[in-house]
């Protein structure tokens, strides 16, 4: 929340007064008398317990504020099965040349290198929407 120049947009996800997720999105500062160009998701954490409805909520609240602010592109860098599967159902495709994670370990490698185990978020990594694969 803290890097200088830049402001990010939260939303939140509560049932009962009680957060159960939330998104983080970041506006491509736009051209003086222009709409910003491109939005990025840079993070989503959500409750296991509705995960489901959560997620989709808070994907619908990043889309509808994207729409409200006119952007060209919204982009998502992000490691979840569960995240994903509503990515590709609100239309969103995935990239040729993702953005590289990287880890090393000697012990657990099985563990370690698996995909399916790992959530990370744009958040986590240093890739910036002003880096390819974003422009």
């Amino acid at each position: 929340m803290k890097q200088p120049g830049k402001k990010f947009e939260v939303l939140g996800y509560y049932e009962n007064d009680r957060l159960m997720g939330y998104i983080v999105l970041f506006f491509r500062k736009a051209e003086q008398g222009e709409v910003s160009n491109k939005a990025a998701i840079s993070d989503l954490c959500y409750s296991a317990r509705n995960s489901q409805e959560v997620i989709e909520s808070l994907l619908k609240g990043a889309l509808r504020l994207a729409l409200e602010r006119r952007v060209g592109g919204l982009v998502i860098d992000v490691l979840d099965p569960r995240v994903e599967q509503k990515l590709r159902q609100f239309g969103f495709w995935g990239i040729k040349a993702s953005p590289p994670f990287m880890a090393g370990t000697f012990e657990h490698q099985d563990l370690m290198y698996e995909r399916s185990n790992w959530f990370l978020t744009r958040g986590d990594s240093d890739v910036s929407i002003f880096e390819e694969p974003n422009l």
